[in-house]
């Protein structure tokens, strides 16, 4: 599937988007300008919707659905809203892509992804030194807006209380969601034990499917797209025609 590729950097804020419709790139920096404004302003009015490591009540007050949905993935996977920034700014933009003319399209936010559109897609793993960088997910959304979100506490910048090298988290439909769970079970593998204190974990939320990865070692539980072997060999896969991204 050939599809358009291009950037949009704001901030903290840097997408990759690629969609199988050229020429949706203002309507998507649009929309991402405006959510960002958005989410800036609520946070100044409730400091804990951006600090809190915990879920926070929501407010009762309008907003945008995207900032409901933060508060909504903080409740589900018991972590603070904030935690699904990522997933729910990649959200925006791909249904800005949508809405513009696109019927396919999968967009980055730094290893978290919002998919949708027939594919199938296949996302390579990024899990740092561990063999199973060599293995991605094929997804095939439909309709949906897929989530495929990945948290780490040994790759990036991203906070986290646990130490795996990947824990890559799908819902069908909820980027949001699919973020803050990855963010939620990272935060419990920790130790010899941690790749089991992360399964207890995805099992008792009951939500979406996880990935874990630690060293030579992987677990799983839930719902995921099928495994596949990605072929490296030295690429670059958000650059990779046949790789669409990388979780």
């Amino acid at each position: 599937m050939k599809l358009h590729r291009y950037s949009v950097n704001m901030g903290e804020t840097g997408l990759l988007v690629k969609s199988d419709k050229g020429g949706v790139e203002d309507r998507v920096i649009g929309a991402v300008s405006e959510a960002r404004e958005d989410i800036l302003s609520h946070f100044e009015r409730f400091p804990d919707f951006r600090w809190s490591l915990e879920p926070v009540e929501r407010p009762d007050v309008p907003m945008p659905w995207f900032i409901g949905s933060m508060y909504d993935a903080g409740r589900l996977a018991e972590v603070g809203p904030f935690a699904s920034i990522a997933g729910v700014l990649a959200h925006v933009a791909a249904l800005a892509a949508v809405e513009a003319g696109a019927s396919s399209v999968i967009v980055e936010n730094g290893g978290d992804l919002c998919i949708h559109g027939v594919g199938p897609f296949t996302v390579g793993i990024f899990a740092g030194d561990s063999p199973f960088s060599s293995m991605g997910f094929r997804v095939t959304p439909g309709g949906s807006f897929a989530g495929l979100c990945t948290s780490s506490g040994t790759v990036g910048n991203s906070i986290s209380l646990g130490d795996a090298d990947a824990v890559v988290a799908f819902t069908p439909d909820s980027p949001a969601v699919a973020d803050a769970l990855a963010t939620s079970v990272c935060n419990e593998v920790r130790g010899t034990d941690g790749i089991q204190r992360g399964i207890e974990k995805a099992k008792r939320l009951g939500i979406g499917g996880v990935a874990i990865i630690s060293g030579e070692r992987m677990g799983a539980w839930g719902v995921l797209p099928d495994m596949v072997e990605v072929d490296r060999d030295g690429k670059d896969l958000v650059l990779d025609s046949e790789v669409h991204s990388r979780a």
